[in-house]
């Protein structure tokens, strides 16, 4: 699904029918990680909410660093958005 997001040149996967579901994010993460380091995507981040820290954080590709959301000095304009299932309502970026 990722990759086809990439392919399509959208800002935001919003996951209202869970097909993430299940899904390490750490694994998806890092799968993100390689695409955008490799040039296959304009963006210079990824936004996602990760449940282990209960935050929206930020995967910098120039970096290879993630940050909060409230740290990071990438806009979301600038990042690709991963809304999964539990927060697809209710949250603007």
């Amino acid at each position: 699904i990722l990759d086809d997001c990439f392919q399509l040149k959208v800002q935001a996967l919003i996951d209202t029918g869970g097909l993430m579901a299940g899904s390490k994010l750490d694994v998806v993460v890092k799968h993100v990680a390689t695409k955008l380091k490799i040039g296959g995507c304009p963006f210079e981040g990824f936004i996602y909410y990760s449940t282990d820290k209960e935050r929206w954080e930020v995967f910098e590709v120039t970096t290879g660093r993630i940050h909060s959301t409230a740290r990071s000095t990438l806009s979301a304009c600038d990042c690709f958005v991963f809304f999964d299932e539990s927060r697809c309502r209710g949250t603007d970026f």
